[in-house]
Protein backbone atom coordinates (compact mmCIF):
# COMPACT_ATOMS: atom_id res chain seq x y z
CA UNK A 1 0.00 0.00 0.00
CA UNK A 2 1.21 3.48 -0.86
CA UNK A 3 0.27 6.36 1.43
CA UNK A 4 -0.25 9.96 0.47
CA UNK A 5 -0.34 13.15 2.49
CA UNK A 6 -3.71 13.99 1.00
CA UNK A 7 -5.63 10.86 -0.04
CA UNK A 8 -8.60 12.93 -1.21
CA UNK A 9 -6.60 14.35 -4.12
CA UNK A 10 -5.24 10.98 -5.22
CA UNK A 11 -7.17 8.76 -7.61
CA UNK A 12 -7.95 5.45 -5.94
CA UNK A 13 -7.51 2.26 -7.95
CA UNK A 14 -8.36 -1.29 -6.93
CA UNK A 15 -6.16 -3.78 -8.78
CA UNK A 16 -7.55 -7.32 -9.01
CA UNK A 17 -4.65 -9.42 -10.26
CA UNK A 18 -2.70 -12.55 -9.32
CA UNK A 19 -0.58 -11.90 -6.21
CA UNK A 20 2.91 -11.37 -7.60
CA UNK A 21 1.71 -9.58 -10.71
CA UNK A 22 -0.56 -7.36 -8.64
CA UNK A 23 2.25 -6.40 -6.26
CA UNK A 24 4.61 -5.68 -9.13
CA UNK A 25 2.07 -3.52 -10.98
CA UNK A 26 1.19 -1.72 -7.76
CA UNK A 27 4.82 -0.78 -7.14
CA UNK A 28 5.56 0.21 -10.74
CA UNK A 29 2.42 2.33 -11.17
CA UNK A 30 2.92 3.99 -7.78
CA UNK A 31 6.49 4.96 -8.69
CA UNK A 32 5.56 6.50 -12.02
CA UNK A 33 2.46 8.40 -10.88
CA UNK A 34 2.35 9.86 -7.38
CA UNK A 35 -1.30 10.92 -7.82
CA UNK A 36 -2.48 7.30 -7.81
CA UNK A 37 -3.39 5.35 -4.69
CA UNK A 38 -3.24 1.72 -5.82
CA UNK A 39 -4.51 -1.10 -3.68
CA UNK A 40 -4.45 -4.83 -4.33
CA UNK A 41 -6.99 -5.45 -1.57
CA UNK A 42 -10.33 -3.80 -1.03
CA UNK A 43 -9.55 -3.77 2.70
CA UNK A 44 -6.72 -1.28 2.06
CA UNK A 45 -8.94 1.23 0.27
CA UNK A 46 -9.69 4.33 2.38
CA UNK A 47 -12.64 5.14 0.10
CA UNK A 48 -14.56 3.92 -2.94
CA UNK A 49 -12.16 3.39 -5.90
CA UNK A 50 -12.25 5.55 -9.01
CA UNK A 51 -11.18 2.61 -11.18
CA UNK A 52 -11.20 -1.16 -10.74
CA UNK A 53 -8.63 -2.98 -12.89
CA UNK A 54 -9.29 -6.68 -13.41
CA UNK A 55 -6.34 -8.62 -14.82
CA UNK A 56 -7.31 -11.97 -16.35
CA UNK A 57 -4.73 -14.72 -16.63
CA UNK A 58 -6.81 -16.88 -18.94
CA UNK A 59 -10.17 -16.75 -20.66
CA UNK A 60 -12.49 -19.70 -20.84
CA UNK A 61 -15.75 -18.04 -21.84
CA UNK A 62 -16.80 -14.51 -22.66
CA UNK A 63 -20.10 -15.30 -20.94
CA UNK A 64 -18.31 -16.01 -17.64
CA UNK A 65 -16.31 -12.80 -17.98
CA UNK A 66 -19.49 -10.85 -18.70
CA UNK A 67 -21.15 -12.25 -15.56
CA UNK A 68 -18.16 -11.34 -13.40
CA UNK A 69 -17.96 -7.85 -14.94
CA UNK A 70 -21.62 -7.28 -14.07
CA UNK A 71 -20.96 -8.38 -10.48
CA UNK A 72 -17.98 -6.01 -10.24
CA UNK A 73 -20.00 -3.18 -11.76
CA UNK A 74 -22.82 -3.76 -9.29
CA UNK A 75 -20.42 -3.98 -6.33
CA UNK A 76 -18.34 -0.90 -7.22
CA UNK A 77 -20.90 1.28 -9.01
CA UNK A 78 -20.26 4.02 -10.30
CA UNK A 79 -16.61 3.01 -10.64
CA UNK A 80 -15.09 2.53 -14.11
CA UNK A 81 -13.74 -0.92 -14.95
CA UNK A 82 -10.65 -1.81 -16.94
CA UNK A 83 -10.35 -5.37 -18.17
CA UNK A 84 -6.85 -6.59 -19.02
CA UNK A 85 -6.76 -9.65 -21.26
CA UNK A 86 -3.88 -12.06 -21.80
CA UNK A 87 -1.82 -11.87 -24.99
CA UNK A 88 -3.28 -15.00 -26.56
CA UNK A 89 -7.04 -15.36 -26.70
CA UNK A 90 -9.31 -17.62 -28.75
CA UNK A 91 -12.20 -15.20 -29.21
CA UNK A 92 -12.94 -12.81 -32.01
CA UNK A 93 -12.88 -9.10 -31.29
CA UNK A 94 -16.61 -8.61 -31.71
CA UNK A 95 -17.34 -10.89 -28.71
CA UNK A 96 -14.87 -8.97 -26.58
CA UNK A 97 -16.26 -5.59 -27.62
CA UNK A 98 -19.66 -6.62 -26.25
CA UNK A 99 -18.23 -6.71 -22.71
CA UNK A 100 -19.24 -3.81 -20.48
CA UNK A 101 -16.09 -2.01 -19.39
CA UNK A 102 -14.59 1.44 -19.78
CA UNK A 103 -11.27 -0.09 -20.76
CA UNK A 104 -10.40 -3.24 -22.67
CA UNK A 105 -6.67 -3.85 -23.01
CA UNK A 106 -4.86 -6.89 -24.33
CA UNK A 107 -1.45 -7.48 -22.78
CA UNK A 108 -0.67 -3.76 -22.36
CA UNK A 109 2.72 -2.26 -21.59
CA UNK A 110 3.08 -0.19 -18.44
CA UNK A 111 2.95 3.00 -20.52
CA UNK A 112 -0.27 1.94 -22.25
CA UNK A 113 -1.83 1.04 -18.88
CA UNK A 114 -0.86 4.43 -17.42
CA UNK A 115 -2.26 6.23 -20.47
CA UNK A 116 -5.48 4.21 -20.23
CA UNK A 117 -5.91 5.02 -16.54
CA UNK A 118 -5.47 8.71 -17.31
CA UNK A 119 -7.97 8.55 -20.19
CA UNK A 120 -10.59 6.81 -18.08
CA UNK A 121 -10.08 9.16 -15.11
CA UNK A 122 -10.80 12.01 -17.53
CA UNK A 123 -14.09 10.41 -18.60
CA UNK A 124 -12.93 8.57 -21.71
CA UNK A 125 -12.99 4.95 -22.81
CA UNK A 126 -10.20 2.89 -24.31
CA UNK A 127 -9.96 -0.33 -26.32
CA UNK A 128 -6.62 -1.78 -27.38
CA UNK A 129 -6.80 -5.27 -28.78
CA UNK A 130 -4.13 -7.01 -30.78
CA UNK A 131 -4.89 -8.51 -34.16
CA UNK A 132 -6.13 -12.03 -33.65
CA UNK A 133 -4.60 -14.45 -36.15
CA UNK A 134 -7.68 -16.62 -35.89
CA UNK A 135 -9.85 -13.72 -37.13
CA UNK A 136 -7.62 -12.93 -40.09
CA UNK A 137 -7.27 -16.57 -41.12
CA UNK A 138 -11.04 -17.10 -41.09
CA UNK A 139 -11.58 -14.13 -43.42
CA UNK A 140 -8.97 -15.47 -45.86
CA UNK A 141 -10.64 -18.87 -46.21
CA UNK A 142 -12.56 -19.33 -49.39
CA UNK A 143 -14.25 -22.67 -48.76
CA UNK A 144 -14.98 -24.82 -45.77
CA UNK A 145 -15.49 -28.53 -45.76
CA UNK A 146 -18.85 -29.85 -44.61
CA UNK A 147 -17.35 -31.09 -41.34
CA UNK A 148 -15.73 -27.75 -40.59
CA UNK A 149 -18.89 -25.85 -41.43
CA UNK A 150 -21.04 -28.12 -39.21
CA UNK A 151 -18.59 -27.78 -36.32
CA UNK A 152 -18.37 -23.99 -36.59
CA UNK A 153 -22.10 -23.44 -36.99
CA UNK A 154 -22.81 -25.85 -34.14
CA UNK A 155 -20.46 -24.10 -31.73
CA UNK A 156 -21.87 -20.70 -32.77
CA UNK A 157 -25.38 -21.94 -32.05
CA UNK A 158 -24.30 -23.29 -28.65
CA UNK A 159 -22.68 -19.92 -27.79
CA UNK A 160 -25.85 -18.11 -28.86
CA UNK A 161 -28.05 -20.43 -26.78
CA UNK A 162 -25.79 -19.98 -23.73
CA UNK A 163 -26.06 -16.21 -24.04
CA UNK A 164 -29.85 -16.43 -24.14
CA UNK A 165 -29.91 -18.69 -21.09
CA UNK A 166 -27.68 -16.36 -19.10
Amino acid sequence: MVLFLNDKEASHILLLAPDLLGQSLQQRLSKTNKNLYISISQNDLPRHPDIVIWYLENIESTNAIDIELKKLKKRWDPTSLILILPEYINFNSSKLLELESAGLLQSPSLEVLEESISTILNGGRIVRLKENKKDTQSTNRITLGLGQWLLISGTQQIDYDLQILE
